[in-house]
């Protein structure tokens, strides 16, 4: 099919799978007992890439980095509050410099992560098993041609 002839329809179908999927993933997310959300989420799984913590002031960063839309620094910030208020995360100050904080996850944080992840395994097993094996492949390359796609937009415009 030659998408340039229907982008109207394609990107029909693109929006329709997009809430389709954000509906699932919430009701799976209920499910399982998770009540954060997505940018709480993102923010728990940034903070696990770190072993030793992150700093603070790099997760704003990090975060518009790893998504479509860009936050403000001080919207991410106020989760990042929010998730340590919840005990998600550890503070950790450096003796140093004072301003120097370094993030961690906490028990629960990790706990959560796990969870989540087993979820999305269990979502991910649903969906795809309405797909033939030949699908899953071809799904596969277009993922990868989307996921190098978006990785090259302008997220600033």
């Amino acid at each position: 099919m030659n998408l340039a002839a229907k982008p109207n329809k394609v990107v029909s179908k693109l929006q329709q799978l997009m809430v389709i999927t954000r509906q699932y993933r919430e009701r799976q997310r209920q499910q399982c007992k998770i009540s954060l959300g997505d940018r709480e989420m993102c923010i728990l799984y940034i903070i696990e890439q770190y072993e030793d913590g992150i700093a603070i002031q790099d997760v704003p960063i990090k975060f518009n980095q790893n998504n479509i839309s860009q936050v403000s620094g001080s919207t991410v910030l106020a989760s990042i509050a929010k998730l340590w208020e919840e005990e998600f995360i550890d503070k950790v100050i450096s003796r140093i410099n004072p301003r120097g904080t370094t993030l961690r996850l906490t028990k629960k944080g990790q706990s959560v992560i796990e969870k989540d992840k087993r979820c999305n395994k269990k979502r991910a097993q649903t969906i795809l098993n309405v797909l033939s094996e030949e699908d899953c492949e071809k799904l596969l390359v277009y993922a990868d041609q989307l996921i190098e796609a978006f990785s090259k937009m302008d997220t600033t415009a």
